[in-house]
């Protein structure tokens, strides 16, 4: 048809306003107060392998597997962000004799067969240093406290924590706690 024969013409109406999803505020607020603490963020791939899935005490099949993985080592989408996370202690532990490492990404939990597995957004954190077990247990509540109070504000009074009787794969038995705000419950530690 030819540039030249587009005839120019002003732009009408308002600048459409810059929409921006809530949920990239939270995260990079609570991104910001870890780092600002001290924390180093990790950002690990999405994909495990079933042998790291096994270490880490996650049954392979309750696990959303690629059809077409790039190796073995990228089988799996990741149902949480622990096993990276140990994974990056595992390989960092002889550098420091502290590290504080933590992820917020998403994780993939499946859902029926041939539907979309289910992406919620998780903050994963591990602590590695000589101290006793109860001074770290005290040092990752009140870590989390003041987490809750920079991301819930208002509702911060909210967050409490009940003691773990039974361990899972993830919690040695007695030793952990599970965090609630309200009656919802957010995690373990």
């Amino acid at each position: 048809y030819g540039y030249d024969r587009i005839h120019p013409e002003s732009v009408r109406g308002s600048v459409p306003l810059d929409a921006r999803d809530p949920l990239f505020f939270w995260e990079s607020r609570a991104k910001h107060f870890l780092k600002d603490r001290g924390w180093s963020e990790v950002m690990s791939y999405s994909f495990l392998s079933e042998k790291l899935l096994e270490k880490t005490g996650v049954a392979p099949a309750s696990c959303v597997k690629l059809y077409n993985p790039l190796s073995l080592e990228f089988e799996y989408l990741r149902p949480s962000l622990l096993p990276s996370i140990f994974e990056a202690l595992s390989s960092n532990e002889h550098k420091a004799e502290t590290l504080q490492l933590f992820e917020l990404s998403t994780a993939y939990h499946a859902q029926k067969k041939n539907a979309l597995p289910d992406e919620p957004q998780m903050l994963s954190g591990a602590i590695m240093r000589k101290v006793s077990e109860q001074d770290l247990f005290r040092e990752v509540k009140g870590a989390l406290q003041a987490l809750g109070g920079e991301v819930f504000g208002a509702r911060a009074h909210e967050l409490s924590f009940k003691k773990i009787e039974k361990g899972n794969h993830w919690i040695v038995e007695a030793a952990g706690a599970e965090v609630y705000l309200g009656k919802a419950r957010l995690g373990f530690f």
